[in-house]
């Protein structure tokens, strides 16, 4: 697979559109050991079910512990606030696995564009302004 390069006017515009702003990056990073926790939790569940059913288990070519590796780094990255090169090649790289498997890859877009109601969501729970 060919790495993806985007100028960083690039990676600032695509942030923008899933309403990713400076003040949103902050409070994603305020609020990072909660939302990894959130992310690996939801990934292990996520991915105990895939284990348990051989007809989804088969969809991946890769060892499964691997991609949820991935995923949970990736979830780690986006709750760090660090949309940057790295984060736009690990997008690219879930997104054409999950359209290997029939998953629409613009599915992670709609992923990405409700962190900012969950970090309301979370600031509200924690107590963070």
């Amino acid at each position: 697979m060919e790495a993806i390069y985007l100028q960083a006017d690039e990676i600032r515009k695509r942030r923008q559109f899933v309403r990713i702003d400076e003040d949103a990056r902050n409070r994603l990073r305020r609020l990072a050991p909660v939302l990894e926790e959130g992310v690996d939790q939801a990934l292990e569940q996520l991915y105990k079910a895939v284990r348990s059913r051989p007809e989804l288990r088969r969809l991946f070519r890769e060892d499964i512990e691997g991609a949820e590796a991935a995923r949970k780094a990736h979830g780690h990255q986006i709750a760090q606030g660090n949309f940057g090169p790295r984060c736009v090649e690990s997008t690219r790289h879930i997104g054409m696995a999950n359209a290997r498997i029939g998953q629409d890859p613009r599915c992670l877009s709609h992923e990405a564009s409700a962190m900012p109601g969950l970090v309301d969501q979370f600031r509200m729970e924690s107590g963070q302004p």
